[in-house]
């Protein structure tokens, strides 16, 4: 996926919180693959779409306090 080492991380660390936040991280990855499987969308950072998501994950997770 070309990620960088912190967005892996990142990744991992939710991908580890309760069962909530793997669901996330799969989500995540489908979400990467389809954007990098487009042909038709140029995708130049893909870490940064990690991070942004993971970021935007755990807030949706400590909001909802599961």
């Amino acid at each position: 996926f070309r990620l960088d080492h912190p967005s892996l991380t990142k990744l991992r660390e939710l991908a580890v919180m309760h069962r909530v936040g793997y669901m996330h991280a799969n989500s995540i990855i489908g979400k990467l693959l389809k954007k990098i499987n487009d042909s038709r969308v140029e995708f130049p950072n893909p870490s940064a779409f990690v991070m942004s998501a993971v970021k935007n994950a755990v807030w949706t997770i400590g909001r909802k306090g599961s």
